[in-house]
């Protein structure tokens, strides 16, 4: 679940504390994630967690609710192991006609990149994610190698790549292709010339932005 879906969210049981399931101050209270026959999920420990929270206040299902339930809530220790993990906790003492929320934190965090520029034009439709699709320096396309040699190298350019080896570069190699800014699609290909790169080192492209030569300053 996150902030904005909660994919199940009660029943609520109402008890006196000490009968039925409802826990007495102090007592050990678990919370269980056990996979049994035609489940799908599988909890991970490194992602996956338990929460709990005693309190007076009622939350509701909706997105700010639930932001701070999961912000006021107190994660466990993920314990046990597959096919049944669970965190555990002592029963915090509270009033009377608290609730304890029981959190199974089944969200999943993935990284990603975020589109930056100073050009809305390009954060917006030239949307530079791509782990293919990386930054370099280089000094303005020029007529020749000299030209290209005497400039230093203050814009930015993205390359594509190719792994060789288990190597990958991060610059312009031959049979990469040079593109004018974010985004590595066909549209922002840089034409025919010379670009000197920050290692003294140059490159030359055609007019499709490939880079057929590499050469030294």
């Amino acid at each position: 679940m996150s902030a904005n879906l909660v994919s199940q969210f009660g029943p609520t049981y109402t008890a006196q504390q000490g009968s039925g399931s409802s826990p007495i101050d102090g007592s050990t209270v678990q919370i269980i994630s056990s996979k049994t026959f035609g489940d799908t999920f599988d909890f991970d420990p490194a992602t996956n967690g338990f929460r709990y929270l005693r309190t007076a206040t009622e939350y509701q299902n909706n997105a700010a609710d639930i932001a701070t339930l999961l912000s006021s809530s107190t994660a466990t220790s993920n314990l046990g192991s597959a096919p049944i993990f669970y965190g555990e906790f002592s029963m915090p003492s509270g009033n009377d006609d608290d609730f304890l929320y029981l959190i199974w934190d089944y969200r999943d965090t993935n990284e990603i990149k975020l589109c930056y520029s100073t050009d809305v034009s390009e954060a917006c439709c030239e949307c530079f994610s791509s782990p293919s699709c990386v930054p370099f320096l280089g000094t303005t396309v020029e007529l020749t190698d000299g030209l290209a040699c005497a400039l230093t190298p203050t814009t930015t350019y993205y390359t594509s790549t190719i792994t060789i080896g288990g190597v990958t570069n991060t610059q312009p190699i031959v049979g990469t292709t040079v593109y004018s800014y974010l985004g590595c699609s066909s549209g922002n290909t840089v034409g025919a010339g010379f670009i000197k790169l920050t290692d003294n080192t140059w490159v030359e492209t055609d007019s499709n932005g490939e880079v057929t030569l590499v050469g030294s300053c």
